[in-house]
């Protein structure tokens, strides 16, 4: 991640104008209720990255290498932070092999050295993952946590929206376990962490929150067709499924079409054998990844033809 890093830090149109965001506050001595901008001119993150940067940008008067540099340090702390959630959810062997390929993975490098606010969604995952789990065996406590790292995650990123129908499904059959009271603790821990937008939208009449609102049908009903847009609808299938294939590969591989097409294989027959064991998705740990991922997944594709950054969650 730090190897080289100078050289290898991609220097984004984007990042520019956080860089320029961020000095104004510092020197308007103002605090940002909201973080960078979305591809919609409309909508913005949370300000929790602004946050984090404002204070190392003053030590280091500004140098953009800042922004490489932490997010070289988070994508390395993310090692250890797999290691230790894999191993209490799943075994250590588990925990051995996804922090190896998540060291070498060529996505999660690529991504570090952009340097860009969504490279910490990953991180905050884990612990999200880790107490939702619990919330749903019946801790009641957790819940709050849960609820409190997906706001996390919301800061850095809205991707991780693709999860809200899976979670609402896997509350549902857990329903026995899972106390209403959970319900107002998980409220509680994602208000927490969205507190300055909703400071910020009731400034400004919840106008941000309800072009999000309206936006979220529009993207479905153009995906399905109802509603016409050249940029999106059905058509863009295709390249959606191109664009995650890709990003599965990857993951794994160098850019090579021999590895890529053995990498595909034992992806497959993984994929069959797994899916073969009765004993898989068994474990509420296993059974709850699962559900993640194929929403996630669905998710995303409805999305269309979605950037490389949009499956870090």
């Amino acid at each position: 991640r730090f190897y080289r890093l100078e050289e290898r830090f991609s220097f984004a149109g984007e990042t520019g104008n956080e860089l320029l965001e961020m000095k104004n506050y510092i020197e308007g001595g103002r605090i940002p209720l909201l973080g960078p901008a979305t591809s919609h001119p409309w909508l913005s993150f949370g300000p929790l990255y602004y946050w984090l940067m404002i204070p190392l940008l003053v030590v280091f008067k500004y140098n953009p290498l800042t922004l490489a540099y932490f997010s070289a340090f988070f994508s390395s702390l993310l090692l250890i932070v797999n290691y230790y959630v894999v191993k209490k959810l799943f075994s250590e062997k588990a925990s051995l092999i996804s922090s190896f390929l998540i060291a070498v993975s060529y996505s999660f490098v690529h991504i570090a050295w952009g340097a860009r606010f969504y490279s910490l969604v990953p991180f905050f995952f884990y612990p999200f993952l880790y107490f939702f789990i619990k919330a749903i065996n019946g801790n009641l406590k957790t819940a709050f946590w849960s609820a409190f790292f997906f706001s996390v995650m919301l800061n850095f990123h809205y991707t991780p929206l693709i999860f809200l129908l899976p979670m609402a499904l896997l509350i549902y059959l857990n329903r026995s376990r899972f106390a209403k009271k959970n319900l107002t603790y998980g409220l509680t821990g994602f208000l927490i962490a969205q507190l300055p937008v909703v400071v910020y939208s009731l400034m400004n009449k919840f106008e941000m929150l309800g072009k999000l609102f309206a936006w979220i049908p529009y993207r479905l009903l153009t995906f399905f067709g109802l509603f016409s847009d050249k940029e999106s609808g059905i058509g863009k299938l295709n390249e959606s499924l191109s664009s995650f294939y890709k990003f599965l590969l990857n993951s794994f591989t160098p850019h090579r079409w021999g590895y890529q097409i053995l990498i595909s294989l034992l992806l497959i027959i993984l994929a069959t054998f797994l899916l073969r064991r009765k004993e898989f998705l068994k474990n509420s740990a296993t059974f709850t990844l699962f559900i993640f991922l194929l929403f996630g997944f669905l998710g995303i594709l409805i999305h269309s033809a979605p950037p490389y950054h949009y499956y870090l969650p």
